[in-house]
């Protein structure tokens, strides 16, 4: 645990706030969810990371994002 935390540290530094997201089976929760983090990456410099891997660039979090709204718009 003391490994991760050092990981993660490097990426956040004084920030000493976390959220965590999940979402069920639904692309539209997924879509959600990657919206929120987006948004909160974009206006407030945010540290996104899925299931502990290393952060990703912002440019990659909206392509992500609105690959998921594509998907999530065939749901019924």
């Amino acid at each position: 645990m003391v490994k991760e935390n050092a990981f993660f540290a490097a990426f956040v530094g004084d920030s000493d706030i976390c959220i965590g997201m999940s979402w069920g089976g639904s692309m539209k929760d997924c879509a959600s969810a990657m919206i929120v983090s987006c948004a909160l990456a974009q206006d407030y410099g945010a540290v996104i990371s899925y299931e502990g891997e290393p952060p990703e660039p912002l440019d990659s979090l909206l392509q992500g994002a609105l690959e998921v709204v594509q998907d999530a718009a065939k749901e019924r």
